[in-house]
Parts: C-alpha cells; sequence; structure tokens
C-alpha cells in the first residue's frame, strides 16, 4: 500500500505538482465560514484547523533548501514575502470597516491601540481580538505563524519517526481540548491565539511529510473508497458534535488523514476538488475571508432596518446577497493586490 523508502533525506520532490485537492479543501472551508457567519451554521470551529493544517502542509511542500543554516534575516524575509500584498489589502479594510463599524467603535474603549493592533497584525495576541475588521484576526495568526516556519520545516525535516510526532501532537490537542471547556470562558482565546494554533501549522507539515516519505500506491478503485472514507467520517463526526460542545480541535485527526489521503489527487471526491469554480474561488479566497464579515455586517445592518421578518428565512437572505458581494470584492482587490 505505501510505496516504501529507505531513508528520507528532506529533500524536494521532483516534478512538483500543484495539489488542486488541497486548494479545493480551502474553497470548501471559506465557505462553511461565510454560511457560519451569516448564522446558518452552527458548527464552524473545524474550518480553522483545516486552513492552519493546510497552510503547514503547504509551507512544507513549497519549501526552498537549504535549511541547514536560518538566520533572522531569512525568518523575516520568509514572514513579510508571504503576507506583504495581503497587508496591503488588509489596511484597505481596516480603513473600511472604520466607515463601516463608525457607531460602535467609541464603545470600543480602547480604540486606539486596537487600532494599532491591526495594523501592525497583533490583534491574533490579544485578548479581545474582534474589533474594526473581526475577520483579520486570521491573517494576524498567520503572520506569526510563518515567522516559526523555517525552524519548523527544519526540525520536521530532520526529526526520525514523524508518525510518532503527529500522534503526539495530536493526543495534545485532544487534551487541550479538553481544559479549554473545562476551564471555559478563561480559555477561549486558544481559539484565535497563534501560540495554540503552532501545533496545528506542524501538524501539516508532518503530514505533508509523511505524504512524501510513504506515497500511497493503490488502485483507482481503493481511493475512490479512501475518499469516501474521508467524505463519511466527516459528516458522522460533524453530527455528533452537534450533540457535544464545540471545541477547537476536535476534527485534527481526521483532518490529518484526510489531507495525506486528499493530497494525492485521486479519487471521485478529488475530482469535485478540482472544479474550475472550487479552484478559482480559492485563489480569491484570502481576500473573500477578510471581506465578507463586513459585508455580511453591512448586509445585515441594511435588511434588518428595512424588512420587517426575521429568523432563518433574513439569514437566507443575507448569505444570498452577501456572498456575490463579497466574492466580487475578493476578485477587484486580488488583482489590486497583483498589481502591488
Amino acid at each position: 500500500m505505501f510505496l516504501s523508502e529507505t531513508s528520507y533525506k528532506g529533500e524536494m520532490m521532483t516534478n512538483r505538482r500543484k495539489i488542486y485537492s488541497l486548494n479545493g479543501l480551502k474553497a470548501f472551508g471559506y465557505i462553511c465560514v461565510f454560511t457560519a457567519h451569516a448564522h446558518l451554521m452552527l458548527r464552524n470551529k473545524f474550518s480553522v484547523t483545516l486552513f492552519f493544517i493546510i497552510s503547514g502542509f503547504l509551507a512544507f511542500y513549497n519549501r526552498q533548501p537549504p535549511l541547514e543554516s536560518i538566520k533572522f534575516t531569512n525568518i523575516v524575509s520568509y514572514s513579510f514575502k508571504h503576507i506583504v500584498r495581503l497587508w496591503q489589502i488588509h489596511i484597505l479594510f481596516f480603513l473600511l470597516s472604520i466607515v463601516i463599524r463608525r457607531a460602535e467603535i467609541p464603545n470600543y474603549g480602547n480604540w486606539g491601540a486596537y487600532a494599532i493592533e491591526q495594523i501592525l497584525l497583533l490583534q491574533s495576541l490579544s485578548l479581545q481580538p474582534f474589533h474594526y475588521n473581526y475577520a483579520s484576526w486570521y491573517l494576524s495568526c498567520l503572520f506569526i505563524l510563518y515567522w516559526i516556519a523555517l525552524p519548523a520545516i527544519k526540525w520536521v525535516t530532520h526529526t526520525k519517526k514523524p508518525i510518532k510526532y503527529v500522534t503526539l501532537l495530536i493526543i495534545f490537542y485532544y487534551i487541550a481540548d479538553y481544559y479549554v471547556v473545562k476551564n471555559a470562558p478563561f480559555l477561549d482565546f486558544t481559539y484565535w491565539n497563534p501560540f495554540y494554533r503552532i501545533p496545528d501549522f506542524i501538524i501539516g507539515m508532518f503530514v505533508c511529510r509523511i505524504y512524501e516519505e510513504y506515497p500511497l500506491e493503490v488502485s483507482s478503485a481503493k481511493f475512490d473508497f479512501l475518499n469516501s472514507f474521508v467524505v463519511v467520517s466527516f459528516v458522522l463526526c460533524l453530527l455528533v458534535q452537534f450533540h457535544l460542545l464545540e471545541t477547537n480541535n476536535f476534527f485534527v485527526l481526521l483532518f490529518s488523514i484526510g489531507i495525506y489521503i486528499l493530497a494525492h489527487d485521486r479519487g471521485w471526491f478529488c475530482e469535485i476538488l478540482h472544479s474550475k469554480l472550487l479552484q478559482h474561488f480559492a485563489k480569491i479566497g484570502l481576500e473573500f475571508y477578510l471581506c465578507h464579515e463586513l459585508v455580511i455586517y453591512s448586509v445585515e445592518k441594511l435588511l434588518y432596518n428595512n424588512i420587517f421578518f426575521n429568523g432563518y428565512n433574513i439569514n437566507i437572505l443575507i448569505w444570498v446577497i452577501a456572498f456575490p458581494i463579497s466574492i466580487t470584492i475578493a476578485q477587484i482587490t486580488n488583482k489590486l493586490k497583483s498589481l502591488v
């Protein structure tokens, strides 16, 4: 079932290809986030776990040798290279959020300090990150994770027994989830805190290393079966979680296995993830993420002030109106980003 290798030297795979299934998964996650923020989906913490594991996987997959000597300047350059263009879009949405949320900003108290956090992308380190453009906490967290990416890649490359380490990290998360729930709301900050998300990021790197070291060599029929296993397991876990308290990393084991399987880009579900619509959506995904909450907020405010019905029906209407607007804004800002 596995293609065995005598040793793992951390060398980049030859003829490295783009993994379309992971792009499709990210697009799926962005749609779930949007649907949750439009109040149509009650369970959505899984999307954050999915994003950070995929980010770690791709950071390792796209690594550039050599990694034997890492200087601080390399770390700074790596982090800023991955964020700088999005930071300019982030600032644009931050300025728009001042206009859109102008009525509530005086209630922030330390609005000036919160604004500085937003500009410097440090809000994910705060106990109160949801100010101005609420969704920007994710970019802040990702920015900070990129600071540890190069040392993490070096460690994951050279460490022995990657399966053992990824197993220990997954166990850590389930133990941590227990204490987060037990001590809520005092530990709620772990959801957006970058230090708590470091294991997610590193799990993704280990999954990528396992994928490179032990690629699956099975028939197309078996890949179809494995795809079905991933999809059915996700649906079952989602149904189970409706009867439990939602935790940060309930899906971490399934996502680790699922990303390993789907990264091979084979199977019926992978073919769905390869669709042109999902691939195009994935290209503008981060821009969509950064703008979607402000769009939903604006549409909600407009509808609640002018429509006399509420509940589930108005949430559907909000989704239908805000989704294409968010996509349009994301497309425009993505083109602006490419011009910089």
